[in-house]
C-alpha cells in the first residue's frame, strides 16, 4: 500500500519521503518475531477461513483449530494471501467479493497440496457477499457473475457464516499495520477466541437483508425487444444461375406431381420446358420485387390503353408491354425481324438485382469468359438489363479467371493504317497469317506421348475476322494444306501477308529450329508454286518490324484469352482442341462492330 501511494502521487526517484524513517525503523523490529512452524498438534482438527477488504486492499487468512496433548483447543495461523485494491473503479461490495474468491482459491490450493481434507468454513463481515454467494450466478452482471460461480465450484458444500468486524482478524488485511503494531496483535496470530469453544457456544450472529439498492446495482437488466424475422431471399442462396434454375425446377415439378395421379407424375431429368419454366418464374419474381408500382399500372390499365409511369421511374422511356407469362418486355423496331420472340422482344431485367447478376455471369462463362462489349451484346439477344453497360463491367471485372489471366497493356504510338486496312474489300480477300504454338496434344488413340501442333491464324485486313487451322507440323506440305482448307471455305484470296520469321530471333534452341523451319518452308519451291498457280500474291512484312502484323499478334491476343482461360494448363485431345479453336473462331467472329447503345430504338440519349 506504501509503494502504491508513491506511484500514484509521481513522486521522483531521489526525493525524500516523510513516512520512510518510521517504516524502516520499525522494519528491525521483524528480527524478534517468531513464528511455530507446528500448526495441526493432533488428527482432529478443523479449518477457518476468513475474508475481509477496504478501500485499500483486501485478502484472507486461513487458521487451524486442534487440540493439544492436555485437551485443549489451540488456533493458529496457518497461511494468508492479500492483494492491494485498484485505485479507483471498484465498490466495497465487489472487493469483499474478491476476497472471497481469493481465499476459496488459497483453501483449494492447501487442499490439492497438503494432506487437509476436511472442509473448510469461511467467515466474511459483508452481508451482501453471503446473498451473492447463496443466490444463482447468472442473475448478476458479468463482473459478479463470474465470481460467484468461480466460488460455487470451488467451495461445494462448504459452509459460509458472518462473523463481526471487530472479530474478523482478516481486518488486519485489508487495513494494514506497521511491524511493531503486527508483534503485539493476538487477534491476528491465534484468530478470534469462539473459534476455541464449541460451535454450539459460537456467538449468534443474525445477517439482516442488505441494502436493495447495493443489490440492485449489480443485477442484470433485461431488455425486451421485438424480433423481426427476416426472410432470405432464394436469389441470394446460390451463386449459379443453373443451380438456381434447376432447384426452382425442383419445386414446381413437386408442385405439380403433388396434382396429378401417380401414374402422370414427372421424375429422372428436368426437361427444357421446365428448365425454362423456371428461369421466367424468377425473371417475374425479380421483376415485381423491384418494379412493384409498375406492374400494378399495368395489370390495371392491361385491357384499356397504355399505362403512364412515373415521370421519376427508370422505365418511363422503355416500350413496355406485359406478355401471357406476366414478364416485362420491351418492344422496339425489330419487331419484325425475322428472330426468335426473346431476340425481337427482350426480357427486362433490373439494373442492381442478383438474378441479373447471375445471369450475365452464366453468359460471361458460356461465351468463355468474353468482354463487356461482347459480353453485353450476348446478354442482349435475349434480356434488356437496366444500366447494362455496368452490369457487363461490373461482371468482368468480378469474374477471378479473368482477373488472374488480365495482363498489363503497354501503351504505343501507332503508326498510319496501309491502304489494304482501309480500302473496302470482300472478306479475307487481303489476308494476314501467322502460327501460334506449339501445343502438346492427345492423340486421338488416347495412348501414346503428347504431340506438337499448332494453330494457324487467318486474319482478313478489312474487317478483322478470323479464321483458325489446326496444322500437325511446320513442313511446307501443312501449311500448303492450311491455305487449301482456308481458301476452300473463306473464298479466293488476292493477298496474304505474313511474318517473315525474325520474331524468333533471340529465343531458345527450340525456337531457333522452329525458325529455320519455317523460313525453309517458305523458301520451298512447292509453296512458291501453290501461290503463283492460285493467283496469291504472297507478302511479307519488313524485317525486325512486328508492329506491322499487329493484326494478326492481336487476333492471337484474343485466342489465348479465350484458350487460357477455357484449357489452362490442363492435358486435351486433338477432339478438344479442334472444338475449343472453333469455338473460340465463333465468338471473335461475334463481337460487335460498333459500340452498342443503351437505348432500345438505337439512338443516343440528348
Amino acid at each position: 500500500m506504501f509503494v502504491q501511494v508513491l506511484w500514484a502521487e509521481h513522486i521522483p526517484w531521489d526525493q525524500e519521503l516523510s513516512e520512510e524513517k518510521s517504516y524502516r525503523a520499525e522494519l528491525s523490529l521483524l528480527q524478534s518475531l517468531s513464528v511455530p512452524r507446528r500448526t495441526v498438534l493432533n488428527h482432529q482438527y478443523s479449518l477457518h477461513c476468513f475474508c475481509d477488504a477496504s478501500k485499500l486492499a483486501y485478502g484472507c487468512c486461513i487458521y487451524v483449530v486442534s487440540s493439544d496433548d492436555f485437551g485443549q483447543l489451540q488456533c493458529r495461523l496457518l497461511t494468508a494471501k492479500s492483494h492491494v485494491a485498484p485505485l479507483r473503479g471498484q465498490t466495497i461490495p465487489r472487493l469483499e467479493l474478491c476476497a472471497a474468491l481469493l481465499g476459496s482459491q488459497l483453501v483449494d490450493n492447501i487442499r490439492q497440496t497438503t494432506k487437509f481434507v476436511e472442509p473448510p468454513t469461511f467467515w466474511v463481515d459483508s452481508s451482501i457477499v453471503l446473498h451473492w454467494i447463496k443466490s444463482k450466478s447468472n442473475v448478476w452482471k458479468v463482473f459478479v457473475s463470474n465470481r460467484v460461480a468461480e466460488i460455487q465450484r470451488l467451495n461445494k458444500g462448504c459452509i459460509w457464516r458472518h462473523v463481526p468486524t471487530e472479530l474478523n482478524p482478516a481486518d488486519c488485511v485489508s487495513r494494514g499495520m506497521m511491524a511493531g503494531q503486527l508483534l503485539k496483535d493476538d487477534l491476528w496470530w491465534h484468530g478470534p477466541s469462539f473459534l476455541k469453544d464449541p460451535v454450539d457456544c459460537w456467538p449468534e450472529c443474525v445477517v439482516s437483508m442488505p441494502d436493495a439498492q447495493e443489490m440492485m446495482k449489480e443485477a442484470q437488466q433485461g431488455v425486451a425487444l421485438h424480433s423481426r424475422v427476416v426472410e432470405s431471399s432464394i436469389f441470394e442462396q446460390f451463386s449459379d444461375l443453373g443451380r438456381l434454375v434447376k432447384a426452382t425446377a425442383r419445386c414446381y415439378q413437386f408442385m405439380n406431381n403433388v396434382k396429378l395421379p401417380k401414374n402422370q407424375r414427372s421424375f429422372g431429368l428436368l426437361s427444357p420446358e421446365e428448365y425454362e419454366h423456371a428461369l421466367k418464374a424468377l425473371v417475374r419474381q425479380a421483376q415485381r420485387e423491384v418494379f412493384l408500382t409498375e406492374f400494378r399500372l399495368f395489370e390495371k390499365n392491361q385491357q384499356t390503353t397504355e399505362p403512364r409511369i412515373a415521370h421519376k421511374s427508370p422505365l418511363k422511356n422503355l416500350n413496355l408491354f406485359l406478355d401471357q407469362f406476366g414478364l416485362l418486355r420491351i418492344s422496339g423496331r425489330l419487331r419484325n425481324l425475322n428472330a426468335p420472340y426473346d431476340t425481337r422482344f427482350p426480357i427486362l431485367l433490373p439494373a442492381k438485382h442478383r438474378l441479373s447478376w447471375l445471369i450475365a455471369r452464366s453468359i460471361h462463362v458460356r461465351t468463355l469468359h468474353a468482354g463487356p462489349s461482347l459480353l453485353l451484346a450476348t446478354i442482349r439477344q435475349r434480356f434488356w438489363p437496366l444500366r447494362g453497360r455496368q452490369l457487363a463491367r461490373k461482371v468482368v471485372r468480378q469474374c477471378v479467371t479473368c482477373f488472374r489471366c488480365q495482363p498489363q497493356p503497354t501503351q504505343q504510338i501507332m503508326a498510319p493504317l496501309p491502304s489494304v486496312r482501309v480500302t473496302p474489300a470482300r472478306v479475307f480477300e487481303f489476308s494476314g497469317m501467322d502460327y501460334c504454338g506449339p501445343f502438346l496434344v492427345r492423340p486421338l488413340s488416347g495412348k501414346g506421348a503428347s504431340v506438337k501442333m499448332y494453330v494457324g491464324l487467318f486474319v482478313c485486313l478489312v474487317v478483322k475476322a478470323v479464321h483458325f487451322e489446326i496444322i500437325a507440323d511446320l513442313s511446307s506440305a501443312a501449311c500448303i494444306n492450311a491455305v487449301k482448307r482456308f481458301v476452300a471455305r473463306r473464298g479466293r484470296v488476292r493477298e496474304l501477308h505474313c511474318d517473315n520469321g525474325t520474331a524468333f530471333v533471340g529465343a531458345d534452341r527450340e525456337l531457333r529450329l522452329l525458325r529455320k523451319e519455317f523460313l525453309r518452308q517458305l523458301d520451298a519451291e512447292e509453296w512458291t508454286t501453290y501461290c503463283l498457280e492460285s493467283g496469291i500474291i504472297f507478302r511479307f512484312i519488313p524485317a525486325r518490324s512486328p508492329h506491322f502484323g499487329g493484326i494478326w499478334e492481336a487476333g492471337f491476343k484474343s485466342f489465348k484469352f479465350h484458350f487460357r482461360r477455357i484449357m489452362g494448363n490442363r492435358s486435351f485431345s486433338v477432339d478438344q482442341f479442334l472444338t475449343v479453336a472453333a469455338q473460340i473462331e465463333s465468338i471473335l467472329n461475334s463481337r460487335p462492330l460498333s459500340p452498342l447503345s443503351e437505348s432500345p430504338t438505337g439512338r443516343k440519349k440528348t
